[in-house]
């Protein structure tokens, strides 16, 4: 079993590009007002509407910090 001692910096420069790459999401949409619907399934419709491509962007993110820690488990760097 490998040693992780010496890939320490590795994990320590992708957790700070995950926690970079997460401030630099900003809402650019403003949050509807969830109490203002009295009906739930327009209520249901506004809250998917307004969180999907919050949820898509993070997804994103994800899939590209797989690929990138798949690559470097063929490499043999982790």
């Amino acid at each position: 079993m490998k040693s992780i001692t010496n890939k320490k910096p590795l994990f320590i420069a992708l957790g700070l590009a995950t926690l970079l790459a997460g401030c630099g999401v900003q809402d650019k949409t403003e949050t509807p007002d969830f109490n203002s619907y009295t009906d739930v399934n327009q209520k249901k419709e506004a809250f998917f509407d307004y969180i999907r491509p919050h949820v898509e962007h993070q997804n994103q993110l994800i899939s590209e910090q797989r690929k990138e820690l798949l690559d470097l488990a063929k490499k043999r760097l982790i």
